[in-house]
């Protein structure tokens, strides 16, 4: 009787040994796959993190392209403080453009740097000539035509 008691004793803590080696592998199971899921989670996280790296070196690189006028804000000659009669739009000083137009034959006045009623007749005299809009107004355009006169 001692003989089988001792027997049950040994089969029983042998089925708990079992049961609990069984419920540890599956622990061990469990963990790897959640191990690897959190390894693919953050192998995605890694290539959106790439993804933006180079989003913003490209954003980078096109906004130093970008011309300076542009990053400029736009002001009115209002807000500038200017008078309505601001009427060159370019690079150019109200000296360069009279000259300009006096070696073109189209201004008789000083070269003063005042933009005055004799230097607006001659910059639309001048574009009408050339067939462009006579508004008056020194842009491109008329710039490009007009600047000739300073070589």
């Amino acid at each position: 009787m001692v003989g089988r008691l001792f027997f049950y004793l040994v089969l029983a803590f042998t089925l708990i040994g079992c049961a609990t080696t069984r419920r540890a592998d599956m622990s061990a199971d469990q963990t790897q796959m959640r191990i690897s899921q959190l390894e693919e989670q953050l192998s995605q996280k890694e290539e959106e993190i790439s993804d933006l790296k180079n989003e913003i070196q490209t954003l980078s690189q096109e906004s130093s392209k970008e011309p300076a006028y542009r990053k400029l804000p736009k002001y009115s000659d209002k807000d500038l403080g200017l008078k309505n009669d601001s009427i060159i739009r370019i690079d150019a000083s109200v000296d360069q453009v009279q000259l300009a137009l006096k070696k073109a034959g189209y201004y008789n006045g000083p070269v003063d740097g005042k933009i005055g009623q004799k230097t607006k007749r001659a910059i639309a005299d001048f574009q009408k000539s050339r067939n462009l809009t006579a508004d008056g107004v020194v842009g491109r355009k008329t710039w490009d035509e007009l600047k000739t006169y300073l070589e």
